[in-house]
C-alpha cells in the first residue's frame, strides 16, 4: 500500500485477494471495506468470487469527515454515495457498528456492536474516590467544545464550575487547554449524527473565557486510571462507537453521556447516566457525585468482552434464507456482481491511471512491486478463516426464493449449494437465527 497525505490514510496498491492462498479463501472479514476497495487494483478475481461469504465491518463515519471540510456540502454527498456503492458491491453481510452511520446496503446490513474491551478493565478494583474525568484524543470533534458548554450550564444552575481532568493529547491540544483555562478564545462546533461541524467564536469579538478548574494530565492507558477517578465524562456525538466508554463501564464507574443513536449500546448497563437536556446533564453530575455505582454483574462483564462480541458478531454475519429473498428481490441475483465490475472497469486503463494517480500521487502500475509469496502478511483490514471449496463455478447455485415454510424456519443459507462446509458454525442447530 502507499500512504497519501491529503487523504490521511493507505490505500493498496496491488491486489489483496491475490495475497491470500487458496486454501485459506473461505470467509473473509473485511475492516472497513469502504476504504479497502476505494482503489481497486487490477486482479484477476475480487472479493465476492474468490471467497464464499464477505463480511464488511463498519466503523467510521467518513461521509462526516467528508462534510466537515470547506467543501463538505458537495464532498459529502458524493463520498456517502461512492461508500455505499462500494459496500454494496462486494460485502455479503454488513455490519454498522451503531446507527450514527449512513445506510449502506439496506437489504443486507444490520447493526450490532462486534467490539470487545481487554479483559484487564474488567479486574480494575472499585472506584474509591469521587473525581470526574475525560480520555481521548484531545481534538475539538471528540466533543470538548461541548463539555465547555456543559461547565458554563452547570456554573449557570450551581454558582460554580465542577473539577475534572483531562487525559489525552492532540493537534488542538494547546488551543483547547488555552480555551478552558481563560487563555484563548472559546470554540464551538455544530455537529450532528452526520457531520463533524464547522467552528466560530463565542462572539464577534472573541472574549475569553473565565478560568475553569480543569486540569491536563497527559497521555495515560485507561486501564492505568487511578481508583480516585468515578465519573467519566464524554459529550460527544461523532463516535461511531466509543471505546473508552464500555472500558470505564467494565471499571465499574458512572459513565455520563448524551442520549444519541451511538451510545444506544451502553444504554443496557445501570452506572450509564444519559441525558436530553443540558439542565438533565448537570441533575445527572450532581446524582453521580454523591451516589456510588452499581457494582457490575458478571452478565453485564461479559457482555463487554470479546467472547461476547465474537458471539454477537456471528449472529449478527449470518444470511438466512429471508436475507438472501429480500437481497435477490430488491438487487437481483446478479446486481452486486454488476457494480464490482462497473468499479473494476473504472480502475483500469485510462481511467485507472488517473484514479491511481489521484488516489497514490502516482502510478504505482508503474512501479516494482515486491513478489508476492505464500507466506505474504495480510493487510490487518482483512481476515479470513476456513478453506476453499473444491469447486464453486458449475456446482454453484443461487438460493431460490423461500417458500412459506422455509420463511418460517428461517434457517442459515450457504452461497452455493456445493460449499456448505464454508462456515463451520452454520451446521450447528443451535447457531440458527429465528426472527
Amino acid at each position: 500500500g502507499s500512504y497519501n497525505a491529503a487523504f490521511g490514510s493507505i490505500f493498496p496498491t496491488e491486489d489483496i485477494c491475490a495475497l491470500i492462498p487458496r486454501e485459506q479463501a473461505d470467509v473473509v472479514i473485511l475492516e472497513e471495506p469502504e476504504h479497502l476497495n476505494c482503489y481497486r487494483a487490477p486482479g484477476k478475481a475480487f472479493w465476492g468470487q474468490r471467497f464464499c461469504h464477505v463480511v464488511g465491518i463498519i466503523h467510521t463515519n467518513y461521509r462526516a469527515y467528508a462534510q466537515a471540510h470547506a467543501s463538505g456540502l458537495v464532498t459529502g454527498p458524493l463520498v456517502g454515495a461512492l461508500f455505499a456503492t462500494l459496500v454494496q458491491a462486494y460485502c455479503d453481510k454488513v455490519i454498522k457498528l451503531s446507527e450514527v452511520l449512513q445506510s449502506y446496503a439496506p437489504e443486507k446490513q444490520v447493526t450490532c456492536n462486534v467490539h470487545g474491551i481487554r479483559h484487564e478493565f474488567l479486574n480494575v478494583a472499585a472506584p474509591t474516590g469521587n473525581q470526574v474525568y475525560f480520555i481521548g484524543k484531545l481534538l475539538w470533534a471528540k466533543g470538548l467544545d461541548k463539555l465547555l458548554t456543559l461547565q458554563a450550564r452547570y456554573q449557570k444552575a450551581t454558582g460554580h464550575y465542577f473539577e475534572m481532568d483531562i487525559f489525552g493529547s492532540g493537534p488542538e491540544q494547546d488551543e483547547i487547554a488555552q480555551a478552558f483555562l481563560g487563555r484563548g478564545k472559546r470554540r464551538f462546533y455544530t455537529s450532528s449524527s452526520s457531520s463533524t461541524g464547522s467552528t466560530s467564536n463565542n462572539n464577534g469579538d472573541g472574549e475569553k473565557q473565565a478560568k475553569i478548574p480543569v486540569h491536563f494530565m497527559g497521555r495515560l492507558d485507561h486501564a492505568a486510571l487511578s481508583t480516585a477517578y468515578k465519573v467519566f465524562l464524554n459529550p460527544s456525538v461523532t463516535e461511531v462507537l466509543c471505546t473508552t466508554t464500555a472500558e470505564a463501564l467494565a471499571m465499574g464507574k458512572f459513565v455520563i453521556i448524551p442520549h444519541h443513536s451511538s451510545n444506544t449500546f451502553f444504554g443496557q448497563f445501570p452506572n450509564c447516566l444519559q441525558y436530553h437536556s443540558h439542565y438533565e446533564f448537570c441533575v445527572l453530575l450532581q446524582y453521580a457525585l454523591t451516589h456510588t455505582p452499581t457494582p457490575l454483574s458478571e452478565t453485564h462483564g461479559h457482555v463487554l468482552t470479546w467472547q461476547a462480541a465474537t458471539e454477537r458478531f456471528l449472529q449478527a454475519s449470518a444470511v438466512t434464507h429471508r436475507d438472501q429473498a429480500r437481497r435477490e428481490r430488491i438487487a437481483g441475483k446478479q446486481g452486486d456482481a454488476k457494480l464490482a465490475q462497473m468499479h473494476e472497469g473504472i480502475c483500469k486503463g485510462t481511467s485507472g491511471v488517473v484514479v491511481r494517480t489521484i488516489i497514490h500521487g502516482n502510478d504505482p502500475q508503474k512501479q516494482k512491486l515486491p513478489s508476492v509469496t505464500s507466506s505474504t502478511t495480510l493487510s490487518s483490514n482483512v481476515s479470513c478463516t476456513g478453506s476453499e471449496p473444491e469447486s464453486t463455478t458449475s456446482e454453484s447455485t443461487s438460493t431460490a426464493l423461500p417458500t412459506e415454510e422455509e420463511e418460517e424456519e428461517d434457517t442459515l443459507v450457504a452461497k452455493t449449494s456445493s460449499s456448505s462446509s464454508w462456515l463451520p458454525w452454520i451446521t450447528n442447530p443451535t447457531t440458527q437465527i429465528r426472527q
